[in-house]
């Protein structure tokens, strides 16, 4: 069975009218595309059962709200349905694309789940996690990454370094879903709208694939484009790498002080 490690659903709205999707290959280093059906799919990644499963408490509410926010202007990330969906997202998308990668060793899976205990898992993150989505100004653009997520450092009033790391993922091409603690530093809010798009080209070696918006193509060149990705993911991983350079030293220092330290991750609930 043909299964998406990334919902076609969500990647449509960087479909161009043939319902192709154009991306940049880091492993070929060239501008390519596909049709959204076979791109970002591979046999028997999941069961029927699992699909089904996926459809029934993830996909179909994180389209409810996509609905809402194309045709409202605003959506409510807090209607529990919606909000369990989108939370649960982050680690339901986190094991799918470990089963692509073929690196999924867990003995019992999310999918295994009953519904009694997916609202368990979700208002645990509810105590700890608020989600939030911000619209991007001007012409800037969100890619979407072939992981189906990526990787934000989000400014933390309760890590002594001041930073964590968190995650996010672009519902349309100008309107992005992401995941931060109720400790976030509020002052870095407008900080991070102006720069969360440039995180979507995919931080990990892992994401080897990166969607853009398919009529970029009928105003810039595909070596415009591929420079674009490439030099932005460079600059994104240089940041990402001196946080941890910061996170690493104060946990040194905190070691060396005889006192404990715990670095904690935004999807580490339980």
């Amino acid at each position: 069975m043909n299964c998406h490690y990334v919902t076609r659903s969500l990647t449509k709205p960087w479909e161009d009218h043939k319902r192709i999707l154009h991306y940049f290959d880091f492993e070929t280093d060239q501008i390519d595309c596909g049709f959204s059906e076979s791109l970002l799919a591979k046999e028997d990644i999941l069961s029927k059962e699992e699909e089904l499963f996926f459809s029934k408490y993830i996909e179909t509410h994180i389209g409810i709200f996509k609905k809402d926010l194309l045709t409202n202007g605003t959506a409510d990330v807090n209607k529990w349905p919606v909000y369990r969906a989108l939370m649960l997202f982050f680690t339901f998308q986190t094991e799918r694309y470990s089963k692509f990668l073929g690196k999924d060793q867990n003995d019992k899976s999310l999918f295994d789940l009953t519904e009694t205990e997916l609202d368990h898992v979700a208002s645990i993150f509810f105590k700890k996690y608020d989600l939030a989505y911000v619209v991007l100004k001007g012409e800037n653009f969100s890619c979407f990454p072939s992981a189906g997520i990526f990787q934000i450092p989000i400014q933390d009033t309760f890590c002594l370094t001041n930073w964590q790391f968190s995650f996010g993922f672009p519902i349309v091409p100008n309107v992005i879903v992401f995941l931060h603690s109720k400790t976030m530093v509020k002052s870095y809010l407008p900080l991070l709208q102006k720069n969360i798009h440039r995180y979507s080209v995919g931080l990990n070696d892992g994401c080897t694939k990166v969607v853009f918006p398919s009529d970029l193509l009928s105003k810039n060149s595909p070596d415009t484009i591929k420079e674009y990705i490439k030099g932005t993911r460079k600059l994104m991983i240089e940041e990402t790498e001196q946080i941890h350079k910061l996170r690493d030293l104060v946990h040194k220092m905190y070691e060396q002080a005889g006192l404990g330290f715990k670095i904690v991750s935004a999807l580490e609930v339980v």
